[in-house]
């Protein structure tokens, strides 16, 4: 082999760090799958309700919301390997303390720690395969997505025999060896300093968005809780107070979090609320179908697992399709029928009782996974597109945020449904439930078929000389 002679050589001497920061990949998204189908476990484990245990899922992404796009800059300042080992350290951390949990707030901490050091092996990783592979970029981030699929896919049936055989403290468990591993190969293979200059932190907005994330979810979880008014008004007030003080923050920052070049194009506009809108839909099956499979169905933990691998298998199968449609076509048509696809099927879901059949479930998960993989490659690629010349890093990382805020968004009007609801029995709760993240689902079908069209097969950075790029 030529070792790095040449660039785009991915099997030359930088290969070990492709590696290790694809087996982090893997493991973040076997993390994602393997612990929603362990939460009816939880919620039982520790004899809470479904508005408490959501919290472990909500303490994670709120931390990579906040971290997410501040970690890819310290990555530009301190180099992608400092950030990539922190966050890894902090994986491993919150994994150990995770699985030692004695209650639920130490469970929530870990995660919390979990999240935020996934923000870290995020940027950091990613920002390392852009220096090592400059000319073979694309490939090294192919190899990078297939191992996070790989991972949504081994979740779901790995995590479910864990569950059932072991517990679910062995979910955690199980990160360990491989985190570890991961640790030592990383400290020898990745590069440990990035060229450019240092960006400021905009560490107010960092503090507002959190803080006012938190206290929305809080308000939206408890406007169904027994004499949850007050706290739902309170918190809601706290939200309204630290988004306004969010966006003086973001006007008066060097370098914010959303980037003000980004935000002034309608098309990455619709495209971003269209990626935050379908994974407030996608909440359906982050959250909500583990305890539907459990709850209302009766299935073990590996027979849940099996049931929701469809949802990756159905993304790994299709997901090239979205991309080559909206090469052939443009991005709307595409992304427009995905989202459909998502409704329909949350839709199906929310005709579910306990005598249905769990083909159905199937059906309607796989129903789901295809309108996903439809949907994200080409509402990324027309986001993308728009972005302006040299505006595509913010782009990647607004699109990044735009799908975390959906998720949270999601989960928290789910819980707050069934709170609601849960009076009218667990199948009415959790119709309801659905049915308003269906809501979600035709929202974007209306932003995504509203957006500006992009012509395929057109350059949108390319200058032209009556006036440069298209605004």
């Amino acid at each position: 082999m030529r070792g790095c002679a040449n660039p785009s050589d991915m099997s030359g001497r930088h290969r070990p760090a492709l590696l290790v920061i694809a087996l982090s990949a893997f493991l973040g998204g076997f993390d994602t799958y393997a612990l929603n189908l362990a939460l009816p476990t939880l919620r039982d484990a520790f004899r809470v309700d479904l508005a408490a245990v959501q919290w472990v899922v909500l303490a994670y992404l709120l931390a990579m919301v906040a971290l997410l796009i501040p970690a890819g800059r310290l990555a530009d300042r301190r180099g992608p390997r400092a950030v990539f080992l922190a966050g890894l350290g902090l994986v491993f951390g919150g994994a150990v303390l995770s699985a030692t949990a004695p209650a639920l707030g130490q469970l929530v901490a870990g995660r919390l720690a979990q999240g935020a050091g996934n923000a870290g092996v995020v940027a950091g990783g990613q920002a390392a395969l852009a220096l090592l592979f400059p000319r073979a970029r694309g490939r090294a981030l192919g190899w990078l997505h297939a191992a996070t699929s790989a991972g949504f896919l081994a979740g779901p049936v790995a995590g479910g025999l864990l569950i059932e055989i072991i517990g679910w403290r062995a979910v955690f468990l199980a990160h360990l060896p491989l985190a570890a591993l991961a640790l030592a190969v990383a400290r020898r293979t990745l590069p440990p300093r990035a060229p450019g200059p240092a960006l400021p932190l905009d560490l107010p907005g960092m503090l507002a968005l959190a803080l006012g994330l938190g206290a929305l979810v809080l308000a939206l979880t408890q406007l169904g809780a027994p004499g949850g008014a007050g706290t739902a008004l309170g918190a809601g007030g706290v939200a309204v107070a630290c988004f306004v003080a969010f966006g003086a923050v973001e006007r008066r920052a060097p370098t914010p979090l959303l980037d003000p070049a980004l935000l002034r194009r309608r098309a990455v506009v619709s495209g971003l609320l269209a990626a935050c809108l379908i994974f407030v839909a996608m909440a359906a099956n982050m959250f909500l179908v583990p305890f539907l499979l459990r709850d209302l169905l009766g299935l073990a933990p590996t027979a849940a697992g099996g049931v929701m691998a469809a949802v990756p298998a159905a993304i790994l199968l299709l997901a090239p399709r979205g991309g080559g449609l909206a090469d052939r076509f443009g991005p709307r048509l595409p992304a427009t029928l995905g989202a459909a696809l998502v409704t329909a099927a949350i839709g199906l879901l929310a005709t579910v009782r306990p005598a249905s059949p769990v083909w159905l479930v199937v059906a309607a998960l796989a129903l789901y996974g295809a309108g996903a993989a439809l949907f994200q490659s080409p509402n990324n690629s027309a986001v993308l597109a728009a972005a302006p010349a040299g505006h595509l890093g913010a782009a990647s990382g607004q699109l990044a945020l735009a799908r975390q805020l959906g998720q949270i968004l999601g989960i928290a009007l789910a819980s707050g449904v069934v709170q609601a609801r849960r009076d009218g029995g667990e199948a009415a709760a959790f119709r309801d439930a659905l049915l308003a993240l269906a809501v979600a689902g035709l929202l974007t079908c209306i932003v995504s078929w509203l957006r500006e069209p992009v012509v395929p097969g057109r350059d949108p950075h390319r200058r032209t000389r009556q006036g440069g790029a298209h605004d």
